[in-house]
């Protein structure tokens, strides 16, 4: 916390100069008040009037004083006891009070017409996955921060308000411009990690989401191919059965038009005149080649009875063994 000024004589003002002090270890507040020490000599040096080497050694050693932790003695140990803060108990009609947190989320953007030349700007889009409530940890530390910041300065304002020193002022004027440039640095910085944390969870759910559609469609891709597989054992299927039809159909075709010639030509022969002696023979020459193919079918066929040629082969055998027997 900052501690007031409580003494506005001159040999004072810079040595109790108001320092942010937390609960911290002996060698951090003293370099705290080494730093402090050597800020308020470069202020003396050019504000405060000339002295001599002995009050200056004096001043110093006085503005250099180190701090030490107060030990406490063995009849006080005994007796300390630590309070515990209450504001978080529920005792009978007592209700534990909220605590107001500053949070900055993104805000839906509102709605445009299509004729409104605002509407195709990517700046009013939507932002997808920009939905995120509840505090997070850079809130909370912002707002402590801000809190522990806005206490500084009204301290420091009021310890402005109360000095008459010219000197002393102009140095709480630059202690409050300086933190009051902290504090806006130190809000911007905070509003950054803000924004980090929203971006990436807002990153982490479209993540989750293109993984998900990414196994969606993975599924739908082997459900068609699966599909897929399917038609193409149904089209090789129906394809065997086309060609065997188109076979057995140019079979069919093949067997009509060959009775059709044949029907043909008994009917040409039937309407046919009477043949000459010479005409009938030039016929049954031009026929020859089917009579020897006929002749020579009765002469020695192949089917299992044999032909004409078999027969007599056979019967001359029989003869000629009846003929040894007799």
């Amino acid at each position: 916390m900052l501690a007031p000024i409580e003494d506005d004589s001159p040999s004072k003002v810079q040595t109790s100069r108001l320092a942010l002090v937390a609960e911290a270890d002996p060698e951090e507040v003293e370099e705290s008040d080494v730093d402090q020490a050597t800020a308020a000599d470069d202020l003396e040096a050019e504000y405060a009037p000339e002295v001599d080497d002995t009050e200056a050694a004096r001043r110093l050693g006085r503005k250099r004083q180190r701090r030490s932790k107060a030990v406490a003695s063995p009849e006080l140990v005994s007796d300390e006891v630590t309070e515990e803060p209450t504001w978080g108990k529920k005792s009978g009609d007592a209700i534990e009070q909220p605590i107001s947190v500053k949070v900055q989320r993104f805000t839906k953007p509102r709605r445009l017409d299509e004729d409104d030349p605002e509407a195709d700007d990517i700046l009013n889009t939507e932002i997808p996955f920009a939905n995120r409530g509840g505090v997070n940890a850079v809130d909370v530390l912002a707002q402590m921060c801000e809190e522990l910041i806005s206490t500084s300065l009204q301290k420091l304002q009021d310890t402005f308000d109360n000095t008459q020193d010219a000197a002393t002022k102009k140095e709480l004027r630059v202690k409050l411009r300086a933190l009051e440039a902290f504090q806006g640095e130190l809000r911007t910085r905070f509003l950054e990690h803000t924004i980090a944390l929203d971006a990436l969870y807002a990153l982490k759910k479209r993540v989750r989401q293109a993984q998900k559609n990414k196994l969606q469609l993975r599924e739908r891709i082997i459900q068609i191919r699966a599909e897929r597989q399917q038609v193409a054992l149904r089209m090789d299927a129906v394809r065997m059965k086309h060609e065997e039809d188109g076979k057995e159909a140019l079979h069919n075709i093949k067997l009509s038009a060959a009775m059709h010639d044949v029907d043909l030509a008994i009917g040409q022969g039937t309407a046919a005149p009477e043949l000459s002696a010479k005409e009938q023979k030039t016929a049954d020459l031009a026929n020859l080649e089917l009579l020897i193919d006929r002749i020579t079918e009765h002469a020695c066929g192949s089917y299992p009875g044999g032909g004409n040629l078999r027969y007599i082969k056979s019967f001359n055998a029989f003869l000629e063994r009846a003929a040894a027997t007799l």
